[in-house]
Order: structure tokens, then C-alpha cells, then sequence
């Protein structure tokens, strides 16, 4: 019998091999910008139900108050810092956990958008304040990592930083997808009694079900390397077997390369003020606008479909030019957002003012609202995607996510303070009056455009900075020099400024002030000033206006324009008493700018003088002293006698402590000058090397109150009338204590010199 003759399989060639391979990975390559497209289509439906939830109850803001039987104020808190806080607080652990673990982005950005769905859900269920209140907060939990988890995704499924805007750009779209399909939702629900209920209930629901397709679809992927930095900067702190030591070290080497970051603190900053201006436009200017043209029923509905559509044109044409412009440019986003945000400001205002410029008739300014509406949109919001993508690229790969939670956790802190505002100057006015709807339209028009312009400067301000820092990159051993850390600490200062850090201020002055005569160092005199708050702010204020000096013809003088400062102060005094909030405001910023231009003139020039430098504080003088009298003159009306006695005591109390303190400044710089001119003979000084020193002509002594803030409480008291009073109370208690500083310390150093 024939044995059977084994049977051989062939096996394929090596070439065959080959071709097999390249055929997977051809295969794989068509599929993966579907895959790429599907997953940020996903990313983007959960970031929209996400704004839904945060745009829906601006549409329903009366029938919400009234449902809960909520004041201004407690909407403000709902909309405001109810949420806020809890982002700014959680977004950061939340943010570490998934950047600590491999693959971990995927899962944690699931798990979160399934509990704010939940938290939604719940929302709907509120029956008073304190119900709707919790359930917002741990939307709020739920809500925090959402954003810089899909920045973070998206940023690495492309490959290479140009295709990273258009993603991301794509993403953002979300924000105005949920701002105009709540306007539609707004509509169709406007008849029901409970229609926010059913709104929000359809959305929890809905949010979990895209986090459940979110996590059988996506995936983590391997994470692109940055413009500055990449992993390597982790590798000497890696410690085997022991991942949360090594995830530590990592972290301090995030934070530390942040901190060291010269341009990333200016852009979060400014960020933060573009960010509270679109924050206040989306909560509140729906229900002004309703409220304005109570008569147009698809007022809301329009409305809706302008933000959809053209804030989709807007923010995908940034990511495109961004991209176009990318081999070029790494500066592309910080211009747009800059000149765009300025630009839109002019529109906002006709935008407000709508129906007043059409003569009060209410379909002819629904027809300019939807004209300047749309040209404010397409010009301020370019940025989000390209902005997003651009800070993305700058961080360290392996903690980009949680870089991206510091971003955005500083924003909402300082963005979610705009509605906070609106409801505390609105607490006194009935919801739906016409002093309710005036009130709203001139808060609307300070905090909007004035978010645009400081956001404007500030990215403007930020281009060399992010230079240097693309061209020298971030050396994270570098020792923090004393000018960066006071800069670190500056919104600190900005939002409070505490005991403990004025009482660091005047001991270091305190000690350099007495070794003066026995020293004669005049220098150090000089150079302590740099601790005062208003020379912090120095360098940015050159910034914006010594630019601007080129442009001054030179027969135009700093004198002249100090008079043109005068003259608009004045007039901003007088629109205040003649109660003409929008014309004070207005002469207000023009007197600031023109008070800032005149010393600048004078330096760039050589022409400044103690003449001007007295003309000017004259001027200041006269103009401080005149708006709280002519607030009152306007904001007593439609009072009674009890409260307009009242305001005219807190006016007098505040101009008291104008006196006490000039008083007091005036004789601390006296008393420094003399000294100075005492020891003359054996050091010189010239009048030039004063000056750089110095903000104004006189040596002050810091205080709690100075310009600055000076400038701020007389801008809301103009924007504002009405507050007026608690203004005067609150001024006057932070001059008062800077009073009783300034004597202490003159009483300490004058006693230890003697």
C-alpha cells in the first residue's frame, strides 16, 4: 500500500508578508479620519448637552424665578458661582486622575458626564432654592473636566498641530449648538407652566445615553508631542514601583513649568475677561432682549438660530485660518480673539441700544438686533477653537489635561463673577420693570464691552511673551526672580487684599523709610514704591499706551490733553447728574485713557514737569470728589425722604475721608521730599531718574485704596447710580483703614527716627 505523502502548507513569501501589512495599513488609514471625524462628533454632542443645560435656564429665567420664587439675586447665584466654584474646585483632582493613569481619559470623561446627567435630571425635580441649588453643584462636579478632557482627546486623535485647530473648532462648535437649540426649546415650551422641567428632564436623559455610545466607541490615544516641551522633562523623576510618588514629581514639574511660563498667566487672565463678557451676553441678554420687545413672540427663536449658525461660521473660520496661517504664525488666535472682541464691542452696544436708535419702535429694532447681532458674533467668536488648540500645544503632553483644568478653572472663577454682579446691582428692581430692563441694559453694555477691550489688551499685550517663550522655550530650574512672583500673585491682590499682605507691604517700607537719614540711600526710598499695586500695573498700562505717542501730533502738548481730561471728567459729572449712566460711563473711559496718554506724552517726549504732574493730580482731585455728589443728585430720584438722607450721609462720610487722607498723603510726601532735599548734598539725584520711579509726581505711601481701585468703584457707581450708597459705605471703609495705616506707620517711623 502507497504511503500518503504529508501534506505541505505553503507559507506566504516574505513579500507576500509585505503587501499583506501595507494593505492592513492602508486599510487603516481610510478609516481612521472616520474614526477621527465620529469621535469628536461624539465629543462634540456631549459638550453641547453640557452648554444646553448652562444656556436653558437664561430662556427661562422669569418662569424658573417664578416657579421657585427666586429673586435677581438667587438667579445670579444659580447661574453664577453655584456652579463656579465647584468647577473651578473639581476640575483640577478630577483632571490629575486621569492624566495619573494610562488610558484613563476616556473612562473618567464617561463617568462625569454620566453623573452631571443625573444632576440634571435632578434639577428638574426642584421644588425651592436650596433643591435646584445642590443639584446645580453637583452638576457642577460632574461638569468640571469635561471640556479640557475633550481638548485633551482631540488634540492628540489628529496628527500634527495644524489639523488640531480645525478639531477643535469643530468641538466648540457645541457651545452655540446649545445656545440656539435652547432658544428653539425656549420657544416651543414658552406656552407650557413647567416647560424647564421637561426641557431639563429631556436632556439628563439624553446626556446619558451619548456617555454610554462615548465610552463603547472611544478611545485613548498616544499623545502628541508639544511645541515647547515634551515627556522628557518626566523621565529623571520616574520612580519604578512606585506610581503615586513618580505622578508627584510630575506634578510639581507641571506646575513649576506653568509658573515659569512668561506668556500663559497673561493669556489665562485675559481669557478670564473675554470669557465673563460671553458669559454675561448668554445668560442675560436673551431675557433683556424679550423683555425690550416683550411684542415680537420669535424674538427667542431668531435669536437662536443667529447664535447657531453664525457662531458656527465664526468659530470654525478661526480654527481654518489659524490652521492656513499655522507654517507662518503661531500667533493667529491671540490676534483674532484681540481685534475681533474689539471690533464686536461697537456692535454690542448698537445691539443694546436697538430700539432707541429705531425711534422706540419695536419692529424696527428687532431688524437692527438681528443685523449687529450677527456682525458682533462673526467678529468676537473666532477664538474659542484656535485659542483652545494653541494652549493645548504649549502644555507638557503627559499632564495636558491637567494644565487645560488650570485654564479653565481659573476662567470660571473670575467669568462666573458676572452674573453674581448683575444679580447683586439688580436686587432692589422688579423683575419685568422698565427700571429692571434699563438697569440690565447699562450693566450689560460696562461688563461686555469692557470685557472685550481688557481682554483685547491683554492678548495684545501677551504676543511677545508667547514669543519668547516659543523661541527659548521654558526652563523649569530657572529660580523665580522677586518681580515673577509678585506678578504670580497678582490676581490674588486683585481680588482681595488681605491684612496679612498689607502688613508685609508697610513693614518692608517702614524699616527703609527710617535708615534713610542715616544712610542717605534716597534709591531705596524711591524703588519701594514698586510694591504699590498702581505701579504693578505699570508695565501693562506703557504697554497699551506708549504705542499711542507716535500718533499725538506735537502741537498737541500733555498739557493739552490733561485739560481734554478735565474736560471729559467733567462732562462725565455732568451726564451722571443729569442721570445718563451710558453718557457718564462713556466720558468716564475717556477720561481714564486720556489721564493715562498725557504722562505718557510727557515721558516719551521729555517734557514732563511739575506743573503738569500738579495740573494732573488737580485734575484727578476735583474730578473724585465731584462723581459721588453728582451720582447722588441722579440716583435719589423716586426716592423717599428717609433714603435720600441716608445716601447724602454716606457722600459726606466718603468725602471726609477723601480730606482725612489727602491730608495725610500729602504731608508723608512732603515729609519725604524733605528729607531727600536734606541729603542732596552728599548724593545727587537728577529729576529724570524720579521720575521713572515714580507713578505721579508726589511720593505716596501704598494703601488698601489707590487708583486702581479707585478707578474701578467710580466706573460701577457711574454704570450703576443706584448703588451709589453702598459704594460710598464701602469706599469710604477701605479709605479709612488705608488712613489709619498711613498714620501708623508715620507714627512708628517718625518716633523710631527721633
Amino acid at each position: 500500500m502507497d504511503e500518503k505523502e504529508p501534506i505541505h502548507e505553503e507559507q506566504p513569501s516574505t513579500e507576500q508578508q509585505s503587501d499583506q501589512h501595507k494593505t492592513s495599513n492602508s486599510k487603516t488609514a481610510q478609516l481612521r479620519p472616520i474614526y477621527i471625524s465620529i469621535s469628536i462628533v461624539l465629543l462634540l454632542c456631549n459638550y453641547f448637552l453640557a452648554q444646553y443645560d448652562k444656556f436653558i435656564l437664561s430662556y427661562f429665567q422669569d418662569s424658573v424665578s417664578e416657579s421657585l420664587n427666586l429673586s435677581a439675586s438667587a438667579y445670579g447665584v444659580l447661574s453664577g458661582y453655584a456652579t463656579g466654584i465647584v468647577y473651578a474646585l473639581a476640575a483640577l483632582p478630577v483632571a490629575y486622575l486621569a492624566d495619573s493613569f494610562k488610558s484613563a481619559r476616556v473612562w473618567v470623561l464617561t463617568i462625569c458626564s454620566l453623573w452631571w446627567s443625573l444632576s440634571v435630571i435632578f434639577q428638574s425635580l426642584a421644588h425651592n432654592f436650596w433643591q435646584i441649588f445642590l443639584a446645580r453643584i453637583a452638576m457642577g462636579l460632574g461638569q468640571a473636566c469635561v471640556e479640557p478632557l475633550s481638548v485633551s482627546l482631540i488634540s492628540d486623535l489628529t496628527n500634527g498641530w495644524r489639523n488640531v485647530f480645525v478639531g477643535e473648532s469643530i468641538f466648540f462648535v457645541g457651545v452655540y449648538i446649545g445656545e440656539a437649540i435652547s432658544g428653539q426649546i425656549a420657544t416651543a415650551f414658552a406656552d407650557r407652566e413647567e416647560g424647564w422641567r421637561v426641557a431639563l428632564r429631556a436632556i439628563g436623559i439624553t446626556g446619558i445615553v451619548v456617555a454610554v455610545v462615548l465610552r463603547l466607541f472611544l478611545r485613548d490615544s498616544t499623545r502628541n508631542s508639544g511645541l515647547i516641551v515634551d515627556d522628557k522633562i518626566y523621565e529623571e523623576h520616574r520612580t519604578f514601583g512606585d506610581s503615586l510618588q513618580t505622578a508627584r514629581s510630575q506634578l510639581r514639574i507641571t506646575v513649576s513649568y506653568l509658573i515659569r511660563m512668561r506668556s500663559f498667566w497673561l493669556l489665562v487672565l485675559s481669557a478670564s475677561c473675554r470669557q465673563l463678557a460671553g458669559n454675561v451676553f448668554g445668560y442675560y441678554m436673551p431675557t433683556y432682549l424679550s423683555n425690550t420687545f416683550s411684542a415680537k413672540e420669535e424674538l427667542l427663536s431668531r435669536y437662536g438660530i443667529i447664535v447657531g449658525v453664525v457662531g458656527t461660521v465664526a468659530v470654525l473660520t478661526g480654527g481654518a485660518v489659524t490652521s492656513l496661517l499655522w507654517d507662518r504664525t503661531k500667533l493667529t488666535p491671540l490676534w483674532i480673539t484681540a481685534i475681533g472682541g474689539m471690533i464686536s464691542s461697537v456692535f454690542v452696544l448698537l445691539m443694546l441700544f436697538s430700539r432707541q436708535i429705531a425711534g422706540g419702535n419695536q419692529t424696527g429694532g428687532v431688524h437692527i438686533v438681528y443685523g449687529v447681532m450677527s456682525v458682533a458674533y462673526l467678529s468676537a467668536e473666532l477664538w474659542l477653537g484656535c485659542m483652545y488648540g494653541l494652549i493645548a500645544s504649549l502644555l507638557p503632553p503627559r499632564y495636558k489635561t491637567f494644565g487645560l483644568s488650570i485654564w479653565s478653572a481659573i476662567q470660571v472663577l473670575i467669568y462666573s463673577s458676572g452674573p453674581q454682579i448683575i444679580g447683586l446691582a439688580l436686587r432692589n428692581s422688579e423683575p419685568g420693570s422698565t427700571t429692571y430692563t434699563n438697569d440690565t441694559r447699562v450693566l450689560l453694555a460696562v461688563l461686555i464691552v469692557g470685557g472685550y477691550w481688557v481682554a483685547g489688551l491683554g492678548f495684545l499685550s501677551a504676543i511677545p511673551l508667547l514669543r519668547h517663550d516659543l523661541k527659548h522655550g521654558v526652563n523649569i530650574a530657572q529660580k523665580l526672580s522677586r518681580r515673577r512672583k509678585r506678578l504670580l500673585i497678582l490676581p490674588l491682590m486683585t481680588s482681595v487684599q488681605s491684612w496679612k499682605s498689607l502688613s508685609f507691604r508697610f513693614d518692608t517700607v517702614r524699616p527703609m523709610f527710617i535708615n534713610i537719614g542715616a544712610t542717605g540711600n534716597t534709591t531705596k526710598l524711591l524703588s519701594v514704591q514698586s510694591i504699590m499695586f498702581d505701579i504693578t500695573l505699570r508695565p501693562l498700562k506703557d504697554q497699551c499706551f506708549d504705542p499711542l505717542c507716535s500718533l499725538i501730533p506735537l502741537s498737541i502738548t500733555a498739557l493739552h490733553i490733561t485739560a481734554a481730561a478735565f474736560v471729559t471728567g467733567t462732562l462725565s459729572c455732568a451726564a451722571a447728574a443729569l442721570d445718563s449712566p451710558l453718557y457718564a460711563s462713556t466720558f468716564w473711559i475717556m477720561n481714564r485713557c486720556l489721564d493715562c496718554l498725557d504722562g505718557a506724552v510727557a515721558r516719551q517726549r521729555g517734557a514732563a514737569s511739575d506743573v503738569g504732574g500738579f495740573l494732573d493730580l488737580l485734575s484727578d482731585f476735583i474730578i473724585y470728589s465731584a462723581i459721588p455728589i453728582c451720582c447722588s443728585c441722579s440716583s435719589q430720584r423716586g426716592w423717599d425722604g428717609s433714603n435720600i438722607q441716608r445716601r447724602w450721609l454716606a457722600v459726606a462720610v466718603v468725602e471726609a475721608t477723601f480730606h482725612v487722607n489727602n491730608f495725610v498723603l500729602f504731608f508723608v510726601a512732603a515729609l519725604a521730599e524733605k528729607r531727600k532735599a536734606a541729603i542732596s548734598k552728599s548724593k545727587d539725584e537728577s529729576p529724570s531718574e524720579k521720575a521713572t520711579k515714580e507713578l505721579t509726581t508726589l511720593t505716596m505711601r501704598p494703601a488698601l485704596v489707590e487708583g486702581a481701585e479707585s478707578g474701578l468703584v467710580f466706573s460701577v457707581m457711574l454704570a450703576i447710580p443706584r448703588s451709589t450708597e453702598y459704594l460710598c459705605w464701602t469706599l469710604a471703609a477701605g479709605v479709612a483703614f488705608g488712613t489709619l495705616q498711613r498714620v501708623t506707620w508715620v507714627v512708628n517711623a517718625l518716633g523710631k527716627k527721633e
